[in-house]
């Protein structure tokens, strides 16, 4: 990740992610960046080594109607009520 563009986020795991082989990165407070920069790190992310990536991010907005293939949306607050996480479907 460049650390230019995300360096308002919690991003120092990738180097640990990719040593331990775990290819696992978790990013937090992925809610200061703006939209098109949040459009861009979903972006970064699904073209990187990573294999699982947990991004973390606080919003009013509502979840986007197209989701990414690959990509789960967990509102906390509706999956407390039983709700699915929100992920891409078929076409």
């Amino acid at each position: 990740m460049p650390a230019q563009f995300l360096e308002r986020c919690d991003t120092n795991h990738q180097p640990l992610a990719t040593a331990t082989g775990i290819r696992l990165i978790v990013i937090g407070r992925a809610d200061v960046l703006d939209r098109e920069r949040r459009k861009l790190l979903t972006v970064l992310v699904s073209n990187s080594d990573v294999e699982q990536a947990i991004v973390l991010a606080t919003s009013e907005e509502a979840l986007p109607s197209i989701v990414p293939e690959g990509v789960k949306f967990l509102d906390l607050d509706q999956v407390s009520k039983g709700a699915r996480p929100l992920e891409a479907t078929a076409a």
